[in-house]
């Protein structure tokens, strides 16, 4: 988890896994839930934006939001 997330982002007390949220996308995609360059995700608890990471990488667009400035700064660092 080190390698792509930013520093910032290990003081958010509930960060979930990575692997998880690609799981879910993956099956989502899939099923033909979503669809890769047209689709979009929304995070109403994007903390970190770990599913925005994600969703990058599955083709995804994404919307997070978030309530903690810090936090949104630390998304930000970890999607850049």
């Amino acid at each position: 988890m080190k390698d792509w997330l930013a520093p910032a982002a290990f003081s958010h007390p509930a960060k979930f896994s990575k692997k998880l949220i690609e799981r879910i996308y993956a099956h989502a995609l899939t099923e033909g839930w979503l669809v890769r360059g047209r689709d979009t995700v929304l995070d109403p608890m994007a903390g970190v934006a770990t599913g925005g990471v994600a969703a990058a990488n599955a083709g995804l667009a994404f919307e997070g939001i978030e309530l903690e400035a810090h936090f949104v700064a630390a998304g930000l660092a970890t999607i850049e």
